[in-house]
């Protein structure tokens, strides 16, 4: 990564030690699945709705205090409630020499990122909640740089991280002004909802990133 954050789909799922697992016949590539975008997905939060997914984050190398691991997987369920998910999501917090190996071997881009995606669904549903079938790597070290520099706490940076993946299962792109702006409009208004206030409110469009990613 150069001089900021970037973010990716990858399409092939991981083991634990970051190997490609291969006893299924390879899925066809989502890296480009665009479903129509969602800009008004409802933020009411309905803790009800959160039962409809069924949502794991995974922390092998105890990077994340497990107080602290306990509020990403609520903060997760909540954001799935508030949009209407259904589903499985799976995320998986690694170190920097984890997602540099993943980033290259998926991305087939050097160095490291903040959150990878991989889409493992077969094809959008046919109206809202899109059931979804995601694992998601977010980089603890990327996320510790970050929040450095901007003075909050590093489980809200992976939460974000985890949210803009989810958002890239449904549709949503950040690679130019316009889809940059309604991508992280969506995000801010599910962490106001969830009540650890707005990351790109206020910011020049793309400020500080290298490909669209957080400022």
């Amino acid at each position: 990564m150069n001089g900021g954050v970037g973010r990716g789909h990858a399409t092939t799922p991981m083991d634990d030690a970051g190997n490609e697992q291969t006893s299924e016949p390879p899925r066809r590539p989502t890296l480009v699945r665009m479903l129509p975008v969602r800009q008004t997905v409802p933020v009411l939060i309905d803790a009800r709705a959160s039962e409809c997914v069924n949502v794991e984050v995974n922390d092998p190398d105890r990077l994340l205090p497990s107080a602290d691991l306990e509020w990403l997987a609520q903060k997760l369920a909540t954001a799935a409630g508030a949009m209407s998910m259904q589903g499985v999501v799976s995320v998986r917090i690694c170190d920097d020499a984890a997602m540099v190996a993943a980033h290259e071997r998926y991305s087939r881009i050097a160095g490291t990122t903040d959150v990878l995606t991989f889409d493992l669904t077969d094809g959008p549903g046919e109206g809202p909640p899109y059931p979804l079938d995601a694992e998601i790597l977010i980089c603890f070290d990327e996320a510790a740089r970050q929040t450095a520099e901007r003075g909050h706490e590093v489980r809200r940076e992976l939460l974000l991280y985890t949210i803009h993946g989810v958002l890239h299962c449904y549709g949503y792109d950040d690679h130019d002004k316009v889809s940059f702006s309604a991508m992280h409009r969506q995000e801010d208004l599910l962490l106001g909802a969830l009540g650890v206030g707005s990351a790109f409110a206020g910011a020049p469009t793309g400020a500080g990133c290298a490909d669209g990613g957080a400022p």
